[in-house]
């Protein structure tokens, strides 16, 4: 009888606990069939132009690492939303009618509560034709300090009639 209790609390609840959190992760992120993954990359600051709405998020503290800044052209496309975050968003915030280098500055003014960050990264938010839907402005961090340079991640999925935003803390960083 004692072989079969550690087996069964050792090696197979191990099992049992990666599967159960690949099902919960494959259902949180995927229960929406209709939904499709939309895609971020590097992005020149000349590529913002027009006027923009600035969405703020974190900001929570001089040592809070979780914050994002999305600029969504005006006018045009769907609206972006914020989806439930798996930390405290204390702080959302929105600024309407930026020019685009404003935009970028008033991003990066924002971003820059954090004492930690290194510098931002700003990347445009497109579809699967390539057209540009919006962009992240996101801080970067030191990475011989935080062994990484993001503290998250972020993934953006458009609903049919809004775009969400989620973002996923990366464990790296949690782990320091």
């Amino acid at each position: 009888m004692k072989k079969l209790d550690t087996f069964i609390t050792g090696q197979t609840i191990r099992r049992i606990f990666v599967v159960f959190v690949t099902i919960l992760f494959v259902y949180v992120f995927d229960s929406n069939v209709s939904a499709v993954d939309l895609k971020t990359e590097w992005a020149d600051a000349s590529e913002v132009q027009g006027t923009f709405t600035v969405m703020l998020y974190g900001c929570n503290g001089s040592s809070d690492v979780n914050n994002l800044a999305i600029l969504k052209k005006e006018g045009e496309g769907k609206p972006f939303g914020i989806g439930p975050p798996p930390f405290d968003l204390a702080y959302f915030g929105v600024k309407i009618g930026l020019e685009g280098h404003d935009a970028i500055a008033e991003a990066i003014k924002f971003l820059a509560c954090g004492v930690n960050m290194d510098h931002t990264l700003l990347s445009k938010i497109t579809d699967s034709n390539g057209t540009i839907l919006g962009f992240e402005l996101k801080p970067q961090y030191n990475i011989a300090k935080f062994g990484t340079a993001d503290a998250f991640f972020t993934r953006y999925i458009d609903n049919g009639d809004s775009i969400t935003v989620h973002m996923i803390p990366n464990l790296d960083i949690e782990k320091r």
